[in-house]
């Protein structure tokens, strides 16, 4: 059954009614939380769904059993509690409860009084998954023993902690170095505390994104970020597009970073060497001076042989950049010098591709 049911959903709203039945006091069955009424909700359209069957396979007799059925079918019964409904129409006795119900409610007593596990057990399932934090009972929630072996399993499991632990430095600590985007569940706060903000950007770059302004203006912050992640150096203060050491890390992973970086920077070897090695197409915004260096351009072919294309035209005739072209994708060789469509090494590689 769909616990997600409108009836369902409707019923839901008559908890605190259904608590006071005289039927449930009556049975003998204690005050049920929300969890086990949640159960005691997928009870009533177990009946809901068993009367149906029972009325359409009876032919009304009268004008009472056609009403009965009737009701039965339509969405009234979302309206009443199942206690109500079955004392009004079927008056149903010891007999059918031990039938329809009581092998039902004794299923969820049993779950009822299920023991509890240990805190022992407890920490076992979350040292193996952190993210079983969210099946525990609730007092484990409010655990901070448990809370750290969870985090530690997974920084994730942050947003299933008792909402007093999301302002324990010791918890997000813990969490944001094993997953950086448990700084999102957190208290705000924390967005502000370089410590966090650092551990957190060292596990994941992007989330230099998430910190405070004042944050994204630390330079040792920043280059950690971008150590991580290039793409952090898009969430970081401008001024750091001028920094050449946090350049050179932010394209060894995010090359097309150098199109937004300062111009001075596509001029600068090192870093135009790094950031074709990462994506070779890069080789476009670099300085035409560039598009000449050997190592360059030979760098990039390796790493795609589309910069062939991107190169100054003369290595179209250079045999060793043309062989590392066609390395990668044979379909190169037409763009090469038609005086190194017959060399025996090149044809040797084209063979070999075949």
């Amino acid at each position: 059954m769909n616990p997600y049911d409108f009836g369902t959903f409707h019923f839901m709203f008559q908890c605190d009614e259904l608590t006071n039945q005289e039927f449930i006091k009556k049975k003998g069955y204690k005050k049920l939380n929300h969890n086990q009424l949640g159960e005691l909700a997928e009870i009533y359209f177990f009946i809901r769904i068993r009367l149906s069957q029972l009325s359409e396979a009876a032919k009304p007799k009268n004008d009472k059993e056609s009403k009965i059925q009737k009701e039965v079918n339509s969405t009234k019964i979302v309206n009443l509690t199942f206690t109500n409904f079955i004392k009004k129409n079927f008056n149903i006795d010891e007999k059918h409860h031990s039938k329809i119900l009581k092998p039902i409610v004794d299923s969820l007593d049993e779950k009822k009084n299920k023991p509890q596990i240990s805190k022992k057990e407890a920490l076992k399932i979350v040292k193996n998954d952190g993210e079983e934090l969210e099946n525990l009972p609730t007092h484990f929630k409010k655990d901070k023993e448990i809370l750290l072996a969870a985090v530690k399993q997974s920084g994730r499991a942050l947003q299933y902690a008792d909402k007093s632990f999301l302002i324990d430095k010791d918890i997000v600590l813990v969490a944001v170095k094993q997953n950086g985007f448990a700084i999102c569940m957190a208290d705000k706060s924390f967005r502000k505390d370089k410590e966090i903000v650092l551990a957190a950007v060292k596990q994941e770059g992007c989330i230099l994104l998430h910190a405070d302004k004042s944050l994204q203006k630390d330079r040792e912050i920043v280059l950690e970020a971008v150590k991580q992640s290039g793409f952090a150096l898009e969430d970081a203060d401008k001024s750091f597009l001028k920094d050449r050491e946090i350049v050179l890390e932010a394209v060894k992973t995010h090359a097309h970073i150098l199109s937004d970086v300062d111009k001075s920077f596509r001029k600068d070897k090192e870093i135009v060497l790094e950031a074709v090695k990462q994506n070779a197409h890069v080789l476009l915004d670099a300085d035409e001076s560039l598009k000449k260096d050997k190592e360059i351009v030979l760098a990039a072919v390796k790493q795609d042989a589309y910069a062939l294309g991107l190169a100054d035209k003369s290595f179209l005739k250079d045999k060793e950049v043309v062989l590392e072209a066609i390395k990668n994708d044979a379909d190169y060789l037409e763009d090469a010098d038609e005086s190194l469509w017959d060399d025996p090494d090149i044809l040797a590689i084209i063979n070999k591709k075949k």
